[in-house]
């Protein structure tokens, strides 16, 4: 099973905020670029949500891959 790319991740994490209503009303997208990069989310709560959003993301695929060996 291939990585998620950062950008594949973050594609999935604004498409969460988009679709619920609630989050988007809440959770502002605007962004950071450093050399044209993704950095951070502006908004420390979004940037938070976003940390643990990837965070909680990449254990699951970790504790996935330790439970089928």
């Amino acid at each position: 099973m291939s990585d998620i790319t950062t950008e594949e991740l973050r594609a999935n994490f604004e498409e969460a905020v988009a679709s619920s209503e609630k989050l988007k009303a809440s959770t502002p997208l605007g962004i950071m670029e450093i050399n044209g990069k993704f950095h951070h989310y502006m908004n420390p709560d979004t940037d938070t949500l976003w940390i643990g959003f990837a965070a909680g993301m990449k254990w699951s695929k970790i504790l996935s891959e330790r439970a089928t060996r």
